[in-house]
């Protein structure tokens, strides 16, 4: 019965979802402590103790971590291995309830240990979910779902309705963390009705706040309140002041997004009075960022300042680098604001290597794919059962139940056949698109010697004329040319804004190279997102070549080149325009000039990259040569367009 109940909790704490703890004075700390007392088995003093620090641990952490201390060291001296399991277990739910991670993760794992040693599947499966609630906390989400994973497996297995919910829950967080509200919302719901079929208020609770958050997310702020609400009163009658923080909380950033900063500064300190009673310094610190924007927005900067500099002390103690960037971008403000731009370079700074510090080791499609493995884990194991079923009834009546033997042998049959295909075609198609990424790394490879070759070409032929200030400044462009292409050596795409500083660069080097034979100019609409929209990697910049080489070399006269974007259709339109000679004028000197003809390798290698872009996107990108004209219908320039699918930046 302790070991059942304990286990409870600790999932439920660990994934936002508490059952009821009484204060420390109540009749429930009197009754433990007395039963103590008479304790005559040292076995069952080491349970009284878990039990106890269980009671402590929402209102008096410090205490119950003494008493967790006291359980394992009576257990170690007795070499009782189930109690030293449990205490460890205890243990490290205090310390993640006072935001000691790095210890909580250490009692966790040596619990783990034990409970595999036991073969203890119930036992392993709790740790597994405790250990995920915690790197859940610090942002680690894949290692997170793979512990979440591991735990689902086993309360499956067993039957367990409580530790089904909390999956459910700790899944549906993750989905939120992704970006994934609706399907968050999805394993939210599944999650309430379980705890409504137990008639367990307490897991309800942490589900309701946690509906309210991601309708929050989804700026569904009406329902957001009714669900927050909810969750607060409930947690208030449990006297679960943890978990009352977390609602307050939520209320309170709910009453900032709709503008309403007084009720929100009301809810915040609430919830920070609460966090800071128990011992939460990672809420306490979300809590004074909160209040921190507040202050900034009514104009009280130092107020605000300070808000934001504890938060950021208390997220670098707890190590949590997603506190910390918050703050320091604030703070980073606050210095603008003033008229400190040092300190608000410096800040801003500290800012940009906390970004680059933040792994981002869970995306969406692993999440899938996560999910499907999952799910088809289950339904491998739901099939066996079922054969195995039909067998046992097949031995119990062999005659009466031939012709349905027969029967199902042969749907079992056609069922493995499909299955079998299935796989095959799965395997078929990724391994097809393995090969197409393949190629396409090929081809990004051919083109960057190409692109330096046409480059290093341009400066060689400023050194043979002795023009050596221009060659200096084109080797300058062309450093920085070089140093865009390695950054995005191992990304298949990059942003817009990385590709337009890219061709400016590009076509700068150019200008110099043919002594300011030709301006350009680039347009982006407003409602394109240059840091989140995505392209092809050097997919523009052959184009451009072209229309300086064949358009605007052998024109009379200065040139321009005209790159605009903008969006259609929900594509991505790209066009390039020059004023030059034009493709017959051009096709034509090639032939007369008597020099070695311009071969444009970029280009039939951006063919063959439009193809393979296309299979492994699933989307049309295509290219089209538009020959200009003036009023006299004589040839004005070439017109390139490029349709191409909205890729957006993932974090």
């Amino acid at each position: 019965m302790t070991k059942c109940l304990y286990y409870l909790f600790v999932i439920l704490s660990l994934s936002s979802i508490h059952r009821t703890v009484l204060p420390a004075e109540s009749t429930g700390i009197d009754s433990l402590l007395s039963v103590l007392g008479r304790s005559e088995k040292d076995t069952g003093k080491v349970f009284l103790l878990i039990d106890i620090a269980g009671e402590l641990i929402s209102n008096n952490p410090a205490e119950a971590i003494a008493y967790s201390k006291k359980a394992l060291r009576l257990s170690v001296k007795l070499q009782y291995r189930p109690g030293t399991a449990e205490a460890y277990n205890m243990l490290g739910s205090c310390y993640y309830q006072v935001s000691d991670f790095e210890n909580a993760i250490q009692s966790f794992i040596s619990a783990k240990e034990i409970y595999h040693e036991l073969e203890d599947k119930e036992g392993v499966a709790i740790i597994c979910n405790n250990i995920a609630g915690v790197r859940l906390k610090l942002g680690y989400y894949k290692e997170a779902l793979k512990n979440f994973i591991e735990a689902a497996g086993t309360f499956d297995d067993i039957g367990d309705q409580y530790g089904a919910a909390s999956i459910y829950n700790n899944i549906a967080i993750i989905c939120r963390k992704q970006n994934n509200p609706n399907e968050s919302l999805e394993y939210f719901q599944q999650a309430l009705r379980l705890s409504q079929e137990l008639n367990d208020t307490g897991l309800a609770s942490g589900i309701l706040h946690n509906i309210g958050s991601v309708l929050q997310d989804l700026n569904r702020n009406g329902e957001a309140l009714r669900y927050l609400n909810k969750a607060y009163r409930l947690r208030i009658e449990h006297h679960d002041e943890y978990g009352a923080a977390k609602s307050a909380k939520g209320l309170g950033t709910v009453y900032l997004n709709m503008g309403d900063e007084e009720r929100a500064l009301h809810y915040l300190l609430l919830a920070s009075e609460y966090s800071n009673r128990t011992g939460d310094l990672h809420g306490l610190a979300d809590c004074l960022n909160k209040i921190g924007v507040i202050c900034f927005n009514q104009g009280k900067y130092e107020a605000s300042r300070n808000n934001f500099e504890k938060s950021f002390k208390m997220g670098k103690k707890l190590g949590s680098i997603p506190i910390q960037q918050f703050a320091m971008s604030w703070i980073s403000s606050i210095d603008s604001v003033n008229g400190d731009p040092a300190g608000a370079l410096t800040h801003y700074k500290i800012y940009k290597l906390l970004s680059d510090s933040l792994l981002n080791d869970t995306k969406n499609l692993e999440l899938t794919e996560m999910r499907l493995n999952y799910e088809k884990e289950k339904l491998e194991k739901e099939k066996q059962l079922t054969l195995l079923s039909v067998k046992n009834s097949l031995q119990e009546s062999r005659l009466k139940k031939t012709r349905y033997l027969i029967f199902i042998l042969l749907l079992g049959c056609l069922f493995m056949i499909v299955i079998g295909i299935t796989i095959i075609q799965r395997r078929k198609l990724r391994t097809q698109k393995k090969i197409f990424e393949l190629e396409l790394d090929s081809l990004r490879q051919q083109m960057d010697p190409h692109f330096l070759f046409n480059s290093l070409n341009s400066v060689q032929s400023l050194l043979i004329e002795g023009d050596k200030a221009t060659s200096n400044s084109c080797l300058c462009k062309l450093a920085r040319l070089m140093r865009l292409m390695l950054e995005g050596e191992q990304e298949k795409t990059v942003t817009l804004q990385n590709e337009i500083e890219f061709l400016s660069y590009y076509m700068d080097l150019m200008s110099i190279r043919f002594k300011g034979k030709f301006t350009y100019s680039i347009i982006v609409d407003d409602d394109i997102d240059l840091q989140n929209y995505k392209i092809p990697s050097l997919l523009l910049q052959p184009y451009v070549e072209n229309s300086i080489y064949h358009g605007l070399r052998n024109k009379k006269g200065k040139g321009n080149i005209s790159i605009e974007f903008k969006m259609q259709n929900n594509h991505l339109h790209c066009s390039i325009e020059d004023n030059g000679v034009g493709r017959h004028a051009a096709s034509e000197y090639k032939e007369h000039s008597g020099l070695i003809p311009y071969k444009s390798y970029s280009t039939r290698i951006n063919e063959n990259r439009f193809r393979l872009l296309n299979s492994i996107y699933g989307k049309e990108m295509g290219v089209k040569f538009v020959d200009l004209t003036d009023n006299s219908d004589k040839p004005a320039g070439t017109r390139v367009e490029l349709d191409l699918p909205v890729l957006m930046y993932q974090n």
